[in-house]
């Protein structure tokens, strides 16, 4: 499960410093997947942290998220949580470094999200905004999301049926695409 996470509809972690290793290659679903931070049908501040290796070694596992951001349902029609995520650094990830995902409406500012570069055992992604959330990403630095094989795409800034997302002044590298579109709500980058 997640590492740290909120116990009511509010939350502010600011600060902390959060690293793991030799954990065990399991794959989780639901509550029990690995994150690092993990804000559930929570609003909140989500500030001046380091994430670090939120993995189960070369797994493909499709779960390891450095900050998670979350709310039902999963469309673009529910009452938002609003989340600030300003000034993080989160490395060296299982699956995405940052995720927004459902009735979400965030402000993504100032983070360095760094993968692990080319790899041939998961697609990671830099930031991922999806299933009917809408996000403000601005002024971070994404790189190193590139998946070896060509069968799926790792992205540095993946909007898949986000509801409106607003990217700019972005510095991407090493990612295997910049920004990737699916589904409708990309918007403008």
């Amino acid at each position: 499960g997640a590492v740290v996470k909120n116990a009511g509809p509010f939350a502010v972690v600011k600060n902390l410093t959060i690293d793991t290793n030799n954990l065990t290659d399991a794959c989780d679903a639901g509550g029990d997947r690995l994150r690092g931070i993990l804000f559930d049908g929570a609003s909140g501040i989500i500030k001046d942290n380091t994430v670090l290796n939120i993995n189960q070694g070369a797994s493909g596992c499709q779960e390891g998220n450095g900050i998670e951001a979350r709310n039902a349902p999963f469309d673009a029609g529910g009452s938002d949580v609003l989340v600030w995520i300003s000034g993080n650094t989160v490395t060296n990830y299982q699956k995405t470094g940052i995720v927004t995902n459902g009735s979400v409406a965030a402000t993504i500012v100032g983070n360095v999200i760094t993968g692990v570069g080319p790899v041939d055992y998961i697609a990671q992604n830099g930031i991922q905004i999806g299933f009917g959330g809408t996000a403000i990403v601005e002024d971070s630095r994404i790189s190193g999301n590139d998946y070896t094989p060509k069968s799926f795409v790792s992205c540095g800034l993946l909007m898949f049926d986000a509801d409106g997302v607003r990217a700019f002044q972005n510095h991407y590298g090493d990612n295997e695409r910049n920004v990737c579109v699916f589904g409708r709500g990309g918007g403008e980058y």
